[in-house]
Order: C-alpha cells, then structure tokens, then sequence
C-alpha cells in the first residue's frame, strides 16, 4: 500500500466488511457473510464487491468518460469459502468479474491470495488457512 492509501472496516456478528481506498479516490469493498444454516462448521465467504472510482484524465488521457464517479459491483457470490477460524488461500490466479449496465468492466485478479473473515480476536496474523491449488 501507498502511504496516501488506507483501510477501514466493519465487523458485525453475521458480516465482515473491509474498504480499502487507493489511487487518490478509488474504494474497493469486499463483503463477507457467514453462511445462514447454523452448523459446527459453520463457513464464511466473499458476497459481494463494490469498486468505486474515477478515470482522472491524466491517468487515463483515452477514457470516454473521464472524471466521472463510477461504480461497479457484484453481488450474490460465494467466492473465498472457508469455515469459521479459519483463512482461505489460493495461490493460483481467481478472476473476478465486475459488470454494470454502461457496459463497464473491471476484472480483479487475486493471485496467492490469504483472507480471513469473522476472527475472534484482534490480531494481524491468519489462521491455518485452507489451501486450495488449482489450475485452470
């Protein structure tokens, strides 16, 4: 992270939020939610992505449509599962498409990728993460 970029979020007992905003004003939410059936494995997972941003004229002198705020998400998946105390990681590149209806497109690429959603305690270190390797 830049030293002008910075990270906030929210935990509730049923979702985990984390915002990271960079590139001046650009805002990239990701939304974890534990799963509805009560288990004694209960699991997490990513539901939805919201990137809020600006193509600035300078940083992007061909856009069509520039220094506009734009926002894009997803919304209803079930990406990053993991059970509850637990990371998930994946070191093989995972695509996520972002569609709106102006037909813009943000693609986010995750490679070697750890998270950890709904932790008890506060601390910056994972938990034994769940290894997936796949190849595509």
């Amino acid at each position: 992270m830049d030293k002008n970029d910075s990270y906030s979020g929210e935990c509730l007992d049923e979702k985990n939020t984390l915002s990271i905003k960079f590139n001046k004003d650009w805002l990239l939410t990701f939304e974890f939610v534990k799963e509805k059936k009560e288990t004694s494995k209960r699991r997490y997972f990513l539901e939805t992505v919201q990137f809020k941003y600006v193509l600035h004229s300078d940083e992007f002198p061909d856009a069509y449509d520039k220094s506009k705020n734009k926002l894009i998400e997803k919304k209803n998946m079930k990406e990053f599962s993991s059970i509850i105390e637990s990371s998930y990681k994946c070191f093989s590149l995972t695509k996520i498409d972002l569609v709106d209806f102006d037909s813009d497109e943000v693609i986010l690429n995750f490679n070697n990728y750890q998270s950890q959603a709904f932790m008890e305690s506060e601390t910056s270190k994972f938990n034994t993460g769940k290894y997936i390797h796949t190849s595509f």
